[in-house]
């Protein structure tokens, strides 16, 4: 972080406080688990604020050894999977302890937890570059290194107006966030009261194959993207990441070679509903529907249209959820099988033959509306996620050059 534009001091990291490491209580002894001691461990450090874990210990497993560090403790991962794309930091709001897979701060006198947390969270990509490979995959972040990071330290009064501002920045952020995530699962809970579970099917609805909606799955070509992918061509083909994860992301794919002209049927389109053939275990059959498009997406090899026997029948929408159901999953990882690594794919012949309820097709339209004013209102939501994640990282950035107290009056 660049603390050219303030007058205040930098400290390393390694001297801002006491440096904790954490253990693993002994799982031999039962005495030592299931106290009401949170045991904070990588996978637990998911917010800012730490005050519980899935896991805790007893005051025995404490006398026994194991480190506890008081609220206002700075805990950060040193080593896991989940260093190669984040860096998982927070501020411990009640005693706590830890595994060794984290490293703990007490922070001196002269300085702020929640301020330190906020700056090791800014400096969050360079950190991540300090991480090496450990084993299986595992990233490790190593002492010295991340110790030698530089803290600017202002006076203690202004770190912690400078926290305070971003607290309530970040629960602006964290509730926008929970608005999108209330919205999907408002979609899927309407979904199951509207028509029930489709793996008990409690309602009543026909059971039929998939074959007796689905006329055929259109799927497009393997095409060797161009090397250049500045190069002026009028199309790209999609990537199998632009329907993994229940949204369309266009933004996912490659150029195709200059001079190369699709078939009609490789185009994708606005009301399509996508379908990926070949994905990792979980993902195989991951359907997305196109609410909007750029003109020039084609369909690649492993990706499925649905093309509907009578468009009047069936609403794609209540396809769409009915497929990202539980109990359409399983059926589809039953049918799907593969030969190497954890890569699945499942054959149009098989996907046809799979069970599904088919209500009233006035019930899917409605349920169709409510969906389609559900995206309408998520991607609003998104927009303003995205604009006040730009904020906040202006913010921050602010925040550690100085700009905000100047703002503020000092």
């Amino acid at each position: 972080m660049n603390n050219a534009q303030t007058k205040w001091p930098t400290r390393k990291l390694a001297a801002c406080g006491e440096w904790v490491s954490g253990g693993t209580p002994s799982k031999r002894v039962e005495a030592y688990w299931k106290g009401n001691i949170p045991w904070i461990s990588s996978k637990s450090l998911k917010s800012f604020d730490l005050s519980d874990s899935e896991d805790r210990i007893t005051q025995a497993a404490v006398d026994g050894g194991t480190s506890l560090v008081p609220t206002g403790t700075v805990m950060f991962v040193v080593r896991g999977m989940s260093l190669a794309n984040e860096f998982r930091v927070g501020v411990a709001t009640r005693p706590v302890a830890f595994n060794q897979d984290l490293r703990a701060i007490v922070p001196a006198e002269d300085i702020d937890g929640r301020y330190l947390a906020h700056f090791l969270k800014a400096t969050e990509q360079a950190i991540i570059g300090m991480a090496n490979n450990a084993s299986h995959g595992t990233k490790r972040l190593p002492t010295e290194m991340i110790g030698s990071v530089g803290v600017p330290v202002p006076p203690i009064k202004v770190q912690r107006r400078i926290a305070a501002i971003l607290d309530r920045a970040a629960t602006v952020r964290r509730k926008r966030v929970k608005g999108i995530m209330l919205t999907d699962e408002l979609l899927r809970s309407t979904f199951l009261e509207m028509f029930g579970d489709p793996a008990t099917n409690s309602k009543g609805w026909k059971m039929l194959p998939v074959s007796s909606v689905v006329k055929e799955m259109e799927g497009g070509k393997s095409i060797l993207a161009d090397a250049d992918d500045s190069a002026s061509t009028p199309y790209r083909v999609l990537k199998v990441s632009a329907v993994t994860w229940a949204d369309y992301r266009p933004h996912e794919s490659k150029p195709v070679p200059v001079g190369y002209v699709p078939p009609p049927s490789h185009i994708v389109k606005r009301g399509d509903l996508l379908f990926s053939r070949a994905n990792t275990t979980e993902l195989v059959g991951a359907t997305v529907y196109v609410f909007d498009t750029p003109p020039n997406r084609l369909l690649p090899d492993k990706l499925w249209r649905f093309v509907w026997r009578d468009t009047e029948a069936v609403d794609p929408q209540y396809i769409h959820v009915l497929f990202m159901t539980a109990a359409i999953k399983r059926e589809l990882g039953k049918r799907a099988t593969g030969t190497s690594g954890s890569m699945k794919n499942i054959s149009k012949a098989k996907l046809m033959t799979i069970p599904i309820p088919v209500p009233p097709v006035d019930l899917q339209r409605k349920f169709g509306q409510f969906a389609m004013a559900q995206h309408r209102l998520l991607t609003e939501r998104r927009e303003g996620a995205t604009a006040t994640a730009d904020l906040f990282g202006s913010l921050v950035q602010r925040a550690f050059r100085g700009e905000l107290m100047s703002t503020e009056g000092e």
